[in-house]
């Protein structure tokens, strides 16, 4: 019969034929997936794409319209079906036809209603990775286009009260909450998602959204309306509409650009609704209002009222975070660029240094910094309007998803700085403490949720509670990542306790009966929840535990590394080349998709930036060589990640450092280190000069030999500069681009928040001449537009420099003392074998030659140096250690070729008055190793007499004159290191016997 019916379908030349035909059939179907199955084999979906483009004209009845009604109902069926029901139905034209036929002028609103839903179904169906086409790709291809883009404005502009349009609207919405924002591994992500981001914005699309987010306040706002807006003031929304699914959109559309979030908070239709302004403002009014209300709810906290709205200095992505070396003022242990005895000065047993973390710039010396970019805050701030106050009271009322949506467009107005003081107290005291409730899916008011339709047979209540549970962490997650005081507040109401019992919960819940081969098969809608919740989830406790040592501790204590360990690293692709993942026994473990797998890599990172946990318990959990198995991992997000993870794992005091060494980390690394991808090369030179800081010396001959010496020396050179230069001439290297030329693995401002290369200046709202922009919103705006435009070239030269500062800092470290982690071995520092310096340099083509590419480095320091050749600080200081660790290392006869070294000297000299102290530290400190005496060579006349040489040598270049001037130096260690390097002058200069 099933067969009868296809053939039928296939011959029907009227359209009540092949109306009835299809009403059979979806009757076969519904409930019955084997029968789908079997249809799909006969190959229907060419049959429903053929009568889905019979499509007719504007005003003009179609009489094909009950037919393709029909067939959108079948498609939707089939979809529901699953992962292969939709593989297949992307490899047939029904996606295209689907998509045509949103049109509200030339298709019945039934069949617009299936459309929609049949998107909905395919974002949110789990598809695996090796298949060769997924809706993540496919649906937006479709969507993403200036005429279907026009057909969805229009969907989304309706006026009709009827429920089948109000369904219409919300489902439009929710494909667009879906898909803007790609987060998926494989991908350009924060290009792509820029790029659709702009394509809605220009298609019209936000301005609808926040006309439809305006219509949920109109009875509200009446007493405040202008008799001039009124012709822009929607209706009040009907009641069968749903909040949720447009504020979700508007939160994708607006995530990472403040630009998007300017125009979105003045639309026209907002501003209508909701004018500012010219005396004492309403908003100050209701601010006044709010903070009474929580000083009688919440008498121990007083808020705040601030009238200014903050531009961001820069906008930061959740999966990043500092290395433990990178220093942190907040933390309980010293970073390694202030850490002791890392290598030894001539005379003298120890001092700090080595093992430099570039990204220091702005934490020793950023005081004149920081108030630089508050003043610039302050000349931006604008005055917030009072829908944020309304946005901030729709997360206390209404049901989950509704609460949720309205928190997830407050978090991205927080990530992109566009909340003033008061609003981020208000959102400390009421968003945070809701969301961290609605972590827990089955409390009451979370299961008054209403979400979308169901997908693949999992009930109504069941699909709204599993979009709770997931949505909520996630949230949680972008809330903290950069704010120290919404962590505190999530620990306070309980968040890592709730968290750790839905990842338990989570993990835990892996049916009996699923193949752990293949669970994404066997299990698919629940399968991609569980994934889904768990990457959420470490996601959050990551960022809440990043900086606090505390929060850490209570991590530990929940034993959610254990739970990641055995849990969270095994992967769901097949990783060529690593060892298998090896659960202890009696662990039920199903593989993890590419997200869970960086988000367990971010939680383990997060954690390893204690020095107590890192030498206990992610040793005793055995993190170590799972996380080195990632590095295998065919998806580069991946790879990243896990390499982010052993910067801190394989650092000299960490007991995993042996056992990664041992599995191959020394090869694979510097294997990665030569990749195109400039994360992952940045990333795996920082492991590498972390593993071989006081590692023996065959390890740090493997390393020399694995990279190779046109490499390493490519790292140094400065050639690649004349053929980079920013088309713009800007001065200042690091301005544009934040972080994008520091150690640190951090997204830049630029990467997070700008519009695409090809975009040179964002498109201009059209505001009616009767809506004007506050003069502060507009100056935001035009600020916003001048410098949040990528330069390819000046990202890349930034990136140059970061590989140049790595490179002086894995010399360094090649050449520091090395240290026997044999068994039974001294944990003090061998001394270096009498070649290491001498076979370290002569492998890059020997101490002159390179010091003088050092000399290259250190004149693009100086104040003179041209505009197309100015180092960033952290390269000049790392070039200024190198030296340094040099003239420790080395022996006297290293330390007359760098005395002789006419251009070292000449550009040393050049910055006894450099801005940054380390800098002149440093300096003084290579003075000091170049004329220093050891209690070996004071009997020894003929190294006497060399030092000597030096001193005569360094005296007839100035250097004493310079010392004299430093010795009024603003920074105590450089005066300090003035009178040693002085007192050594005068004791070479005595008399001797």
């Amino acid at each position: 019969m099933t067969m009868d019916l296809v053939t039928a379908l296939s011959e029907a030349s009227e359209p009540a034929v092949a109306r009835d035909v299809l009403k059979q059939i979806k009757n076969n179907m519904i409930g019955h997936d084997m029968a789908k199955e079997l249809y799909i084999e006969l190959r229907i979906f060419d049959s429903l794409s053929t009568i889905l483009a019979r499509r007719g004209e504007k005003g003009v009845k179609n009489e094909w319209d009950e037919a393709r009604v029909e067939a959108g109902v079948v498609v939707g069926s089939l979809a529901f079906g699953g992962e292969e029901n939709i593989i297949h139905l992307l490899s047939s034209n029904v996606l295209l036809e689907s998509v045509a036929s949103l049109d509200p002028e030339t298709n019945p609103p039934k069949l617009i209603l299936a459309s929609l839903r049949t998107l909905n179904t395919m974002l949110d169906t789990y598809i695996s990775p090796s298949a060769a086409k997924k809706p993540i790709t496919e649906v937006p291809a479709a969507v993403y286009t200036p005429e279907v883009l026009k057909y969805f404005r229009r969907i989304l502009s309706q006026e009709q009260p009827d429920t089948v349009v109000q369904q219409q609207i919300a489902l439009a919405a929710s494909v667009f909450a879906k898909s803007v924002v790609v987060e998926a591994p494989g991908y350009d992500s924060c290009e792509i998602t820029r790029k659709r981001q702009q394509q809605v914005v220009d298609a019209g699309i936000l301005n609808v959204l926040a006309t439809r987010v305006a219509s949920f306040y109109v009875n509200d706002r009446k007493g405040y309306l202008k008799p001039e807006n009124m012709d822009i003031i929607p209706q009040q929304s009907r009641p069968t509409a749903k909040l949720a699914p447009i504020l979700n959109a508007v939160a994708a559309i607006i995530q990472g650009s403040q630009l998007h979030s300017v125009e979105f908070l003045f639309s026209p239709t907002l501003m209508a609704l909701f004018p500012p302004k010219d005396s004492k403002s309403s908003i100050s009014i209701v601010s006044e209002g709010y903070a009474a209300a929580m000083e009688t709810y919440m008498p121990f906290q007083r808020v705040s009222v601030s009238g200014r709205l903050q531009a961001p200095s820069r906008i930061i992505t959740p999966s990043e975070f500092q290395p433990l070396s990178a220093p942190n003022p907040g933390s309980e242990f010293p970073t390694l660029a202030q850490s002791q005895s890392l290598f030894p000065v001539v005379g003298q047993s120890s001092r700090g240094g080595l093992s430099f973390n570039p990204s220091a710039d702005d934490d020793m010396e950023g005081s004149g910094e920081e108030r630089q970019e508050e003043q610039k805050e302050e000349l931006l701030g604008i005055e917030e309007t009072e829908f944020m106050l309304h946005l901030m009271s729709q997360v206390q009322t209404g049901d989950a998803m509704t609460r949720l949506a309205a928190a997830n467009v407050l978090t991205n107005l927080h990530q992109n700085g566009l909340l003033n003081k008061m609003l981020n107290q208000l959102l400390q005291l009421l968003v945070v403490p809701v969301v961290v409730r609605l972590l827990d899916a089955n409390e009451p008011r979370a299961l008054m949720g209403t979400g979308g339709s169901t997908v693949g047979g999992v009930d109504a209540p069941t699909w709204n509670r599993w979009q709770i549970q997931e949505m909520a962490p996630a949230i949680l997650a972008r809330l903290t990542v950069d704010d120290q005081k919404l962590r505190k507040v999530a620990v306070e109401g309980e968040a890592i306790e709730k968290l750790s019992k839905i990842l338990a919960a989570t993990c835990d819940s892996i049916p009996a009966d699923i193949d752990l081969q293949r669970p994404s098969k066997q299990a698919a809608p629940g399968y991609n929840h569980r994934q889904k919740v768990k990457d959420a989830v470490l996601r959050a406790i990551a960022n809440i535990a990043l900086d606090d040592e505390r929060f850490k501790k209570m991590v530990i204590d929940k034993k959610i590394v254990k739970l990641v360990r055995d849990h969270c690293l095994r992967s769901l692709e097949t990783c060529p080349g690593a060892s298998p993942f090896d659960p202890p026994n009696g662990i039920k473990s199903e593989p993890n998709t590419a997200p869970v797998l960086i988000s367990a890599c971010s939680l383990i990172r997060s954690t390893s930036r204690s020095i107590y946990i890192l030498r206990t318990e992610l040793i005793d959990v055995k993190v170590g060589v799972p996380v080195f198995n990632l590095l295998y991992h065919p998806e580069i997000q991946v790879r990243n990640a896990a390499v982010a993870v052993l910067i801190n794992l394989v650092l000299e005091f960490s007991p995993m450092r042996e056992d990664i060494i041992q599995a191959g980390a020394i090869p694979k690394l510097c294997e990665l280190a030569k990749s195109d991808d400039r994360t992952m090369q940045r990333d795996a030179l920082w492991a590498i000069k972390h593993m071989v800081h006081k590692s023996p010396f065959p390890e740090k001959d493997e390393v020399l030999k694995s990279l190779g010496k046109e490499f390493l020396l490519s790292l140094i050179s400065h050639s690649w500069f004349d053929d980079h230069r920013p088309v713009n001439g800007d001065d200042e290297l690091m301005e544009d681009v934040d972080d994008a030329g520091s150690d640190t693995p951090r997204a830049s401002a630029v990467n997070s928040s700008a519009h695409s290369p090809t975009t040179a200046t964002a498109p201009s709202s059209n505001f009616p001449s009767s809506i004007q922009l506050p003069p502060r919103a507009a100056q935001l705006v035009a600020e916003i537009r001048h410098t949040h435009v990528r330069d390819p070239e000046l990202e890349y030269r930034n990136h140059l420099w970061s590989l140049q500062n790595l490179g002086y800092g894995l010399l360094s470290n090649l050449m520091c003392p090395t240290q026997d982690r044999r068994a039974g071995a001294s944990d003090s520092p061998s001394v270096p074998p009498p070649h290491i310096v001498d076979y370290v340099l002569g492998f890059v083509g020997g101490s002159e030659s390179f010091l003088s590419l050092v000399a290259q480095t250190l004149k693009a320091g100086a104040a003179n140096a041209s505009s197309a050749h100015t180092a960033p600080p952290e390269v000049i200081e790392s070039a200024m250690t190198f030296v340094s660790n040099y003239t420790a290392c080395g022996t006297s006869q290293h330390r007359t070729v760098a005395v002789n070294n006419a251009p070292l000297m000449e550009a040393m000299k050049n910055l006894h008055d450099f801005d940054r102290p380390d800098v002149r530290t440093q300096l003084c400190w290579a003075l000091i190793n170049l004329i220093s005496l050891e209690d070996s060579e004071v009997g020894d006349r003929i190294l006497f007499d060399e030092i000597k040489h030096r001193a005569d040598k360094l005296n007839e270049i100035g250097w004493i004159d310079i010392l004299h001037k430093l010795k009024h130096d603003g920074a105590r260690d450089v005066q300090e290191r003035v009178k040693t390097a002085l007192k050594h002058f005068e004791e070479i200069s005595s008399p001797r016997a």
